[in-house]
């Protein structure tokens, strides 16, 4: 008689050492950019704050990074971003954040960010990897005053495509929505994914694309400084597989992404950036930390 394995133990949902956090507060002092107040719970961590342009000294660098190597079934972990007026903040990961196989409890992430008075909140991280059979769903909000500039990157890649997976996870659900600090609605944006009901690599949905990438840029006067530029870029780097259009109400932009490997969604994730900097703020691409 052959007798089926039992699922791996688990601990549920909700459990210590299955809910992470991360909060972390940030606001100009003495010419710079500081990290007024934080807390943290695994699986992330954050080093000490970085000023590494001479040219931008105002502008603070934090790295977040997750020690645990990624999130596994039954992870709750909730990240949640202030900036202050006047603040000038680039948030990034340290590498691709892993989502592993969930065979009960699905992965769950929120992330707000929130912008104040004249600031700028910059979250550039490196893609999202589920691995086959992970079940991911992840809910990024934002928080910006009329005045404020948030720059966010949402991206994600089929697999591990090296090892042959491509689209074997079970379901990504992302979302990503904004509103003003009165809770009124600016937009939302939802992708649902489920490869076993609907394959994604068809024509009208990803096509050949293994690399996907989301940007959402909010700022004041922004679609008129960027559209053109950011358009003429896309076309550029990725044509007839990159876009970019206006969000509800003119508050901003957003791109879309189809790229064939990783190292192609990391070159035009640089250059949206770079130009983005370079048209807001008349200031260079940044520090290159991060191969």
């Amino acid at each position: 008689m052959i007798v089926a394995p039992s699922p791996a133990a688990t601990l549920p949902p909700g459990v210590a050492g299955k809910v992470g956090e991360l909060r972390l507060e940030l606001g100009p002092r003495a010419g710079r950019t500081r990290l007024i107040a934080s807390r943290c719970r695994v699986p992330f961590h954050v080093g000490r704050v970085l000023h590494p342009q001479p040219g931008w000294p105002e502008l603070a660098h934090l790295l977040v990074t997750m020690p645990t190597g990624g999130l596994v079934q039954g992870d709750v972990a909730t990240m949640a971003v202030t900036v202050q007026d006047g603040g000038r903040v680039h948030l990034t990961s340290q590498s691709a954040t892993r989502a592993y196989r969930c065979e009960s409890a699905p992965i769950r992430q929120r992330i707000t960010l929130k912008a104040r008075g004249d600031s700028l909140l910059e979250w550039w991280p490196d893609p999202l990897i589920p691995y086959a059979g992970a079940s991911v769903v992840q809910e990024i909000e934002i928080r910006a005053d009329e005045a404020s500039t948030v720059l966010v990157a949402d991206c994600w890649l089929a697999g591990r495509v090296a090892r042959g997976e491509v689209h074997q996870y079970a379901r990504l659900a992302l979302a990503a929505s904004a509103v003003r600090p009165d809770g009124s609605p600016i937009f939302r944006d939802a992708l649902r994914l489920e490869p076993a009901v609907q394959p994604p690599a068809v024509f009208g949905l990803l096509g050949g694309a293994l690399a996907v990438g989301s940007y959402f840029l909010l700022g004041p006067e922004l679609p008129r400084r960027l559209e053109a530029p950011l358009a003429a870029l896309l076309e550029d780097l990725l044509p007839g597989r990159a876009a970019t259009s206006r969000l509800p109400g003119d508050v901003g932009l957003v791109a879309r992404v189809l790229a064939a490997t990783s190292d192609e969604l990391r070159t035009v994730q640089r250059a949206i950036l770079g130009l983005a900097r370079e048209r807001l703020f008349r200031r260079g691409p940044g520090h290159a930390y991060k191969p």
